[in-house]
Formats: C-alpha cells, sequence, structure tokens
C-alpha cells in the first residue's frame, strides 16, 4: 500500500493534470481556429463581391449595356463569361424584369422580377447583394448581386445583375479546408437547402442537409461553436457564422464541423499510453504485497516494486505525448524526457541536473515566475499560459505551459506543448484576412473615389501593412520616355522625394527598365549588392537613402504604365512572398483602375468635343439664319438704310454691341461719312473721318482687316466723344466688294470685349455681306442714274428730228408737235 501512495498516485496527479489541461487548451484553440477559417471563407465571398460590383460599374457604362444594345450585350457577357469562371451568368433586364439579353443562352420569356436583388435595385438605385438562390436561365444555384442603368434624369432604365456560382465556391472551400484535417463546410440557406459543401461536393448541392446539427446551424444567428455528437456517434466540434442576412429569407450560413480525435488527437495517445503504464505498475504492487510472507520480504519486495513503479512511472513519464520536464524548487530541470529533449535539441543528460529553467525560458527568472503565477513547490496552485522557448540553436520557439507543483516532492511538475505551427497558422489566416479587407477596402476606393485620392488612400494602406518606409506610383509620360513620380506615401519621419522625381529620363534606368518591360517584379533586398550593371540604379537609390525595395510593373491596355514599389530606409531588408503578393495584387488593381480611368477620360473628352461641336452648330445655325435675313433684306428692297438697319440689328444680337455706327466711304473726298447708327451716339462721332483714322483700319483700294483695339488709344478724332459717352472698346469690321473698300461697320462696348476666330471669321463675312449689299445698291443706283441719262439723250434726238423734218418742209411745220400733243391728249380723254 505504502508504494501505491508514494508512487502511483503522484503519477496519476500528474499524469491526470497535464492531460486534462491541454485538453481544454486544445479544445479553446480548435473553436478559435474553426471561427477564423470561417471568416477567412467569409473574407473570401466578400472579395469575390467587392470585385464583381468593380466589374458591373465599369460594365453599366458601356454604351452596348448602356444603350440597352440586346446582340452588343449578349456577346460581351458571354465573352466575360468565358473570362470569369467564377460567375454562372451576367444578365440586364427592363424595369419590367423581362430578362432583355444575357451571358448564358435562354430561350422564351423569362422575368426575375420576383427576386429580391431586382426589388431592391429598382427601390434604392444602388448596387445590392441580392439572395442565395437558383438562376432561372443556369438552374445553378448561386449568389445574386446586381446594379442599375440609370437614364440621364437618374431614373433606373434597367438592372444588371450578376450570379456568382456557388459550385466555384466550393471548390475554394475545398482547397481551405486543407487547414483543417478531417473538416466539412457547407453553406446553408435559411430553409436548410446545401449551396455549397465539402469533401461530397456537387452531391448535395440544393438538396436539403442530411446533418440535423446542419439544419439548426442554419436557424441560428450571426456566429457561434458548440460541441455534439453526429448521427454515427463521433463526438464533434460545430462552428457556423452567418454570411448575409437578406430580409426576403436568403440568408445564408457558413457551417464547419471538425472530428474530436483532431483536435485531442496527441493528448489521447499519451493519455492511452501513461495509463496503462500506470495500471500495469498498479496490478504489480498489489501482486506483491498480497504475495508476501514475512515483514523482511515486505520491505525487501516493496523495495523492489518500487524501482520497478519508478521504473513505470518513468515510462509514464516518457509516453505523455508532450514534452514534460519535473523542475526543482531552485529552478533546476531533475528530469526531461525524449519530446522536450527533441523540442529543445539537447540530450537528457545534458539537461537533467545541469539546466536550469532560465536556460531554455525567456522573461522572468523561476523564482520570480513561481510566485507570480501561484505555483509554489509548496503549494497546490496550477499554471497555464503561453511563452517562447528557446532552443540549441538560440531560436524561440512559441509554447503553451501547465505548470502543477507534486504533492509532498518540492518539485514542480512542467507540461511543454509546441503551439508555433498553431500559432504561426493563426497569423497567417489574420494577414490572410487582413490582406482581404485590405484588397477589398482598395477596391472599394476606386470605384467610390476619384483616381488620386484612391490611390493615395491605398498606398498609405500596403505601405503600413508591410510596414515600409514609403509606397509609391510612376507612371510614363506619353512618348514612354520619361517618368513620373504620381503618388507617394511616407511613413513618419521618411523624407518625401516625389517632388525631386518629375520628368526622369528612362533611359538613366537601363537595367530597371528592361526588367519591367520583360514584366519581372524588382525584388532588391540590400541596394549595396546590387550588380555592376545596375551601377546607375544604386548611385540613384542611395542618394535616396534607400536601402532595399520591391517594384512591381503596371501593366494598363496591354502596355507597361508605370510601376508600384515599397523601399525601406532604416535597414535591408528581405522582403517576403507576402509582400510581393501584397504588391503584385496593388499593381493589377491600379493597371485596371488606369484602363478605367482612361477610358473615362476619353469618354469625358468625347463629351466635351460633342459639346463643343454641338454649341458649333447652333452657332453656325444662327449666323446662317443672320444672314439668310439679311440677304432676304437685300433682295426685298434696294433701299440701303433699310439694308444696314439689318445687318446693325444682327450685329447688336451677335456680338452683344452697346452701340453701332455704319460709315460709307466717299471716294470724291477719301472720307468715312456716317450714315447710320444704333444705341447712344454723341453729335460729335458723326463727324467724316479719313479712312485710317477710325476703327478700321485700311485704305481705299480694299487693304483692310477686322480689327479690335481701346478707344484710349485710337487715332481717331472721334475717341474723344465716344470715351466721354462710357465707351471704352470697339472693333471695326471693312465693307470691301470688288477690292475696293465701301465703308465700315464699327461696334462699341463700355466693358472689354473678345472674339475667337471663329466669331472673327464670322464677322468678316457679315461684313463682306453687307459690302455686297453697299456694292449692289451703289450699282443700282448708277444704273437707274445712267438709265435716265439715256432715255434722256434719246427724247432729245428724237425731238431735234422732228425739228429738222418741219424745217425741210413748211407746209408741214409743227405736224410732228401737233401730233405728239394729240396721242398724249388721247388716253386722258
Amino acid at each position: 500500500m505504502l508504494v501505491f501512495v508514494l508512487v502511483i498516485l503522484p503519477g496519476l496527479a500528474a499524469l491526470g493534470f497535464t492531460f486534462f489541461g491541454q485538453q481544454g487548451y486544445l479544445k479553446k484553440a480548435a473553436e478559435k481556429e474553426a471561427l477564423a477559417y470561417l471568416e477567412l471563407a467569409a473574407a473570401k465571398q466578400a472579395e469575390q463581391i467587392k470585385s464583381v460590383e468593380q466589374l458591373l460599374d465599369v460594365m453599366a457604362r458601356v454604351p452596348a449595356v448602356y444603350g440597352l444594345d440586346t446582340g452588343a450585350c449578349s456577346a460581351l457577357f458571354k465573352d466575360i463569361l468565358n473570362k470569369t469562371p467564377q460567375l454562372a451568368n451576367i444578365g440586364l433586364a427592363d424595369r419590367e424584369g423581362n430578362l432583355i439579353c444575357s451571358g448564358a443562352p435562354f430561350s422564351g420569356r423569362v422575368n426575375v422580377s420576383d427576386f429580391y436583388y431586382f426589388r431592391q435595385v429598382l427601390a434604392e438605385k444602388k448596387f445590392v447583394a441580392g439572395e442565395y438562390a437558383v438562376g432561372r436561365v443556369t438552374g445553378k444555384p448561386s449568389l445574386h448581386v446586381a446594379r442599375p442603368v440609370l437614364d440621364g434624369e437618374g431614373e433606373v432604365k434597367a438592372v444588371l445583375y450578376a450570379a456568382l456560382d456557388l459550385v466555384q465556391f466550393n471548390e475554394l472551400l475545398k482547397a481551405e479546408s486543407r487547414l483543417l484535417p478531417g473538416a466539412s463546410v457547407a453553406l446553408v440557406d435559411r430553409q436548410g437547402r446545401v449551396l455549397a459543401h465539402t469533401p461530397d461536393g456537387e452531391e448535395r448541392l440544393g438538396l436539403p442537409a442530411a446533418d440535423a446539427a446542419l439544419q439548426e446551424m442554419a436557424a441560428r444567428e450571426k456566429s457561434g461553436v458548440f460541441w455534439r455528437e453526429d448521427a454515427g456517434g463521433a463526438k464533434r466540434l460545430y462552428a457556423y457564422l452567418q454570411l448575409l442576412d437578406v430580409p426576403a429569407g436568403g440568408s445564408v450560413t457558413a457551417c464547419l464541423s471538425v472530428p474530436d480525435t483532431y483536435v485531442f488527437a496527441a493528448v489521447q495517445a499519451g493519455l492511452r499510453q501513461g495509463f496503462g503504464a500506470l495500471g500495469l505498475a498498479v496490478v504489480l504492487a498489489l501482486a506483491a504485497i498480497t504475495l508476501g510472507g514475512s515483514s523482511f520480504y515486505l520491505v525487501r519486495r516493496a523495495e523492489h516494486d518500487a524501482a520497478v513503479a519508478e521504473k513505470k512511472y518513468r515510462t509514464v513519464f516518457e509516453n505523455t505525448g508532450t514534452a514534460t520536464v519535473v523542475v526543482a524548487e531552485g529552478g533546476t530541470i531533475a528530469l526531461a524526457n525524449e519530446e522536450f529533449a527533441r523540442l529543445t535539441g539537447f540530450s537528457r543528460e545534458e539537461i537533467e541536473g545541469r539546466k536550469s529553467w532560465d536556460d531554455f525560458f525567456a522573461g522572468r527568472p523561476f523564482r520570480d515566475f513561481a510566485k507570480d503565477c501561484g505555483c509554489s513547490t509548496q503549494g497546490r496552485a496550477s499554471y497555464r499560459g503561453e511563452s517562447t522557448i528557446r532552443d540549441r540553436a538560440g531560436a524561440r520557439r512559441e509554447v503553451h505551459l501547465t505548470v502543477g507543483a507534486l504533492p509532498g516532492a518540492g518539485q514542480c511538475f512542467v507540461s511543454v506543448v509546441d503551439i508555433s505551427e498553431s500559432r504561426e497558422r493563426e497569423r497567417k489566416l489574420k494577414w490572410r484576412l487582413g490582406l482581404e479587407e485590405i484588397l477589398a477596402n482598395i477596391s472599394s476606393r476606386f470605384l467610390k473615389e476619384d483616381f488620386d485620392r484612391a490611390v493615395d488612400g491605398s498606398l498609405a494602406e500596403i505601405g503600413s501593412f508591410a510596414g515600409a518606409g514609403r509606397a509609391y506610383l510612376f507612371l510614363f509620360s506619353q512618348d514612354g520616355k520619361l517618368i513620373d513620380n504620381t503618388h507617394e506615401w511616407c511613413a513618419p519621419g521618411v523624407v518625401p522625394m516625389k517632388d525631386e522625381l518629375q520628368s526622369v529620363p528612362c533611359s538613366v534606368f537601363p537595367w530597371w527598365m528592361e526588367r519591367l518591360h520583360r514584366g519581372e517584379a524588382i525584388h532588391i533586398a540590400d541596394v549595396s549588392k546590387l550588380p555592376a550593371e545596375a551601377a546607375a540604379e544604386r548611385k540613384i537609390l542611395e542618394a535616396q537613402d534607400i536601402k532595399s525595395l520591391l517594384v512591381l510593373p503596371v501593366v494598363a491596355e496591354g502596355a507597361l504604365a508605370g510601376f508600384v514599389g515599397l523601399d525601406n530606409v532604416e535597414a535591408a531588408k528581405e522582403w517576403l512572398e507576402k509582400d510581393i503578393a501584397l504588391v503584385r495584387v496593388m499593381a493589377e488593381i491600379l493597371g485596371s483602375a488606369l484602363e478605367r480611368q482612361r477610358l473615362f477620360e476619353r469618354q469625358a473628352a468625347m463629351a466635351e468635343e460633342n459639346i463643343a461641336l454641338y454649341r458649333q452648330a447652333g452657332e453656325r445655325l444662327a449666323q446662317l439664319e443672320m444672314l439668310r435675313e439679311i440677304d432676304e433684306a437685300m433682295l426685298g428692297t434696294v433701299d440701303l438704310r433699310l439694308i444696314l438697319k439689318k445687318v446693325t440689328s444682327c450685329l447688336v444680337d451677335y456680338a452683344g454691341a452697346d452701340a453701332t455706327a455704319v460709315m460709307l466711304f466717299d471716294e470724291a473726298t477719301g472720307c468715312l461719312n456716317t450714315v447710320l447708327w444704333s444705341g447712344e451716339m454723341p453729335a460729335e462721332a458723326a463727324v467724316p473721318i479719313r479712312s485710317n483714322e477710325g476703327c478700321t483700319r485700311g485704305d481705299s483700294i480694299g487693304r483692310a482687316d477686322i480689327s479690335f483695339g481701346e478707344l484710349a488709344g485710337l487715332p481717331c478724332p472721334k475717341a474723344r466723344s465716344l470715351l466721354a459717352a462710357g465707351y471704352a472698346f470697339c472693333a471695326g469690321i471693312p465693307l470691301v466688294a470688288k477690292g475696293r473698300l465701301k465703308g465700315s461697320l464699327e461696334l462699341f462696348f463700355r466693358s472689354p470685349a473678345a472674339f475667337s476666330a471663329r466669331q472673327q471669321v464670322f464677322l468678316t463675312s457679315l461684313g463682306q455681306q453687307a459690302a455686297i449689299a453697299v456694292d449692289s445698291v451703289q450699282m443700282f443706283l448708277e444704273l437707274q442714274r445712267t438709265s435716265r441719262e439715256i432715255i434722256f439723250a434719246y427724247d432729245s434726238t428724237i425731238e431735234a428730228l422732228s425739228y429738222a423734218l418741219d424745217l425741210r418742209d413748211k407746209e408741214t411745220e409743227g405736224h410732228s408737235r401737233r401730233v405728239t400733243e394729240m396721242a398724249v391728249a388721247w388716253p386722258a380723254a
């Protein structure tokens, strides 16, 4: 009995304490890891939704989609589906929900007005992540998202939607579930139907969940974990997370189940070995006590059994399944098993009695540790927590410690579980979640903000996430010969270099440019170790105090558009694969954003050009209408004053003049005389002036051009009176016809006026039209005068002939005059 009390009971206590303590810890760690996995799956889907939102936003601006061109839309959607396997379909429906076009073929009339996403887009006029449902065209379980196509007044004229293929998402779950061996993952809707499942895949899609636990998790809200036996009686860990909550009943829950054998595999193996050895020790001890005959024999037998028990206890100690040590009160390690020796890299002989707690565990000395955690070797308290252990090579590993006192032994029993891989896995999961969040933020930022603000915010985010000193974007000039640092983010204390890196010739970076044009990443861990062929690059980088950098090319529209990068100025740094992956994704997003930016700029330029053409067309029509009115005036009358009034009226309407004057050139005097004016004109301004003294510069043979100027500097006799009347600016339009100066049209303004080249051309045309009118009227008047002179000469000739006849014959003298008088008097009678 003494052997049992002194040897077996302490072993059982230590073994049970260690195993059950580790079991509780591993249980909590497994629950945490299961939820982290589901959060990763949720982030993956959120990323898919963001990328599809970005795709739909771009497509809604495509003319074929905006214009509801059925043939062009179907071809575009089909091409996108071929290049985007995660999409089951893309479609466009009118306001009544009738499908206009689709990437997947359909026949007959298909209406989607009863879907939740369609109703929400009509109500909210923005992007909507809709319900999980079976597609009406494809027949596949899908997550539907949609956005409106708005008309010029901001009203919804069509709904553009995309269906995310849950079969593809199922493949994603299958790939990610390898992180948790033996795990089963499913997406279940509110009705308990399986939308995605691994490892069974497509076999269960669309069917009711067979596992009652899945049905229960589908009905629960938000997230949580619980333990339960499955249909086969095996205990499993169940975790669930609601991905979307759609009021229409389309919410979905991600469900995960993991067998407890995966969670407690190491602990259960050590427990079986330890209890087997202790059971054997108990049987031997009882047999010794039963068969003993004399006290001497019993003592010797007890000693023998104690030795056997100690051996068995050591067997238990060696086969716990975890690294285990016994620490004496002063901190010396009295015993260490093989697992501890393997973990630290020392042999047991080098550890036992020679190494102390402080040789392996970082932080406080053993005495302070024992005091702070309440684990005195004389007491019964215990401690569970995390620490780091240092191995033979000096490397540190993260461990979980379970420390307990051995009653009456003056020693501590310490179980050490290596959690480095688990923590590394958690860090990777957290990093991936962080990366997914960053990428979602960046994608969203480029949709909601202008390009420059989106780039600045994204550079700050990836620079901080990667721990860089700078993050920057360089873009090539249009001819590709220069490069500019267009955007830059700097960590606190780092000197910005953007202003100094403008219009830098690409020729100074030959080694750099060659790699960028090949599409390679430039990963420089230590600038000082750059090869000789990169001497120019090294000199420039060292001048900026750069120690290491990471750069990737940015490609837009199939051509190199620039590069994005990170650098460190404090110390050389080996960039990790995750940093390269982050910058590569950033480069791809920037390339797509640049393509959209350039597309929008081209569209904006085209829109401005169209507006300008429309305005020019309207202006030209107005000009033609003015010329037509002047032509009609010229055809309708020969009154020059009426024609010139029409001309000045058109001038006032078109040029916005405050006053106008029409001056005609008198060839006899060589002066311009005012014949018509409008507006408030002082009487002194109507004096005749020389052809080279007015607003119009010219001479009598028509060498004159339209001119503009200030009245204050005009060498004109009437300038003073016009200035006194409040006029400050004048314009002169010469009237030239057949190479001769006919006059001028003068415009007066109270404030400075400017005319474009196109407007000057029209004013010149108007002057030519007026000159033709003046010339035509003058020519008509001259013809009238000539006609009168001819008639008068004809009449005089006839009268002279009649007088001659009268003189020749006295008998008929006066006869011609009498006949003429009678002929004139006859009609009167």
